[in-house]
């Protein structure tokens, strides 16, 4: 279970794969061809149903249950095919259940203009995470060969932890590194509306797509943009000291960390020689995308994907990216100060 998908109670990953792809977990099912929002999650074993239901506690001291309903606190309950049911979390009185397949079927009438393809599906803990990932037709090629694949990824929660929403993700072909690629006013995601109309569901996955589409064109002029940084000594101690600060953290860990993305940047990362990447802001930001797409390492109860997508990998992904945007408009001298008082804080740290 190397991902920590989510499983059922045969041991088979709830995840599927479109268009002959085998994923890099090797898990779920994987089919030749295309799929609707339906038959992928069916295929990936997520026709379940989700129920809302109160909350209740023992309001007799005595042993005699005696139930007394808390206010505004209701339970979500999974429940498979087969009758088994399980808890996905707590929610308020405002949560709307949305089934599974009423989540992401919306998004078909851009599937069946060809205008994405359903390439994966699959649930993160036991449930609680559902997603669909949607490979867009254009691809992005930067100077040498190097090219982005672009995606949208389409998830919710059954726990109330995330509203449905769409966000965009890269990937890298030559590495299959992970990239981010924020919005132009920084925000990471875009909401969906939720309808039961087929008309709206029309516009609303129009309204989606034409958003992705152009935000995208802005993230080909950011990456185009960082393959143009050619960057010194100097720039990439800056870089590694913002991204990798000591505050909060063992220094030498962090240290540690440092030296594996600054050698994933020289010398062992993939596609770390191309043109777009060498010695550029582009390949510092990849080293960091690739550390945290194939290197770094999860806790064993936190899925890889959901730290990649949502968690602590996006958010090291996210400041990577920033800083290296930045590189550009910083002065040497300001980035010289920045890693002095961070060597100064390591040594105060390590003569405690």
């Amino acid at each position: 279970m190397s991902a920590n998908l989510s499983y059922n109670k045969d041991g088979k990953a709830e995840m599927f794969s479109g268009s002959g792809i085998i994923p890099w977990h090797n898990e779920g099912t994987v089919i030749p061809g295309r799929a609707t929002a339906s038959e992928a999650l069916k295929l990936a074993s997520l026709n379940w149903s989700v129920e809302k239901f109160p909350v209740f506690y023992n309001g007799n001291n005595d042993k005699l249950f005696s139930p007394v309903q808390i206010p505004d606190q209701f339970v979500n309950r999974r429940t498979d095919k087969d009758g088994t049911d399980s808890i996905l979390g707590i929610v308020g009185k405002n949560y709307q259940v949305v089934q599974n397949v009423d989540c992401f079927d919306f998004f078909d009438s851009i599937i069946e203009n060809n205008q994405a393809i359903y390439e994966s599906a699959g649930a993160l803990d036991k449930g609680r995470k559902v997603w669909i990932l949607a490979k867009l037709p254009s691809q992005i090629k930067l100077r040498g060969d190097d090219i982005v694949d672009k995606f949208v990824l389409l998830a919710t929660s059954h726990d109330g932890s995330t509203n449905l929403m769409a966000k965009m993700t890269g990937v890298r072909v030559v590495c299959q590194n992970t990239l981010r690629a924020a919005m132009s006013d920084k925000s990471e995601t875009v909401r969906i509306r939720h309808s039961t109309n087929a008309k709206d569901k029309i516009a609303e996955a129009a309204r989606v797509l034409g958003l992705v589409n152009t935000e995208w064109e802005k993230a080909k002029d950011r990456y185009e943009h960082l393959t143009e940084v050619k960057v010194d000594t100097m720039m990439v101690d800056y870089f590694l000291a913002y991204v990798l600060p000591s505050v909060g953290v063992n220094p030498t860990r962090a240290t540690n960390m440092r030296q594996v993305i600054q050698e994933l940047f020289e010398s062992k990362g993939k596609g770390c020689t191309f043109d777009s990447s060498k010695g550029t802001a582009w390949g510092l930001y990849n080293a960091v995308a690739e550390y945290v797409t194939h290197v770094k390492t999860y806790k064993e109860n936190t899925s890889k994907l959901d730290a990649i997508w949502f968690g602590s990998g996006d958010a090291l992904s996210g400041k990577a990216f920033e800083c290296a945007m930045s590189l550009d408009n910083t002065s040497h001298a300001k980035m010289e100060d920045f890693v002095n008082a961070e060597k100064k804080k390591a040594e105060k740290w390590e003569s405690r």
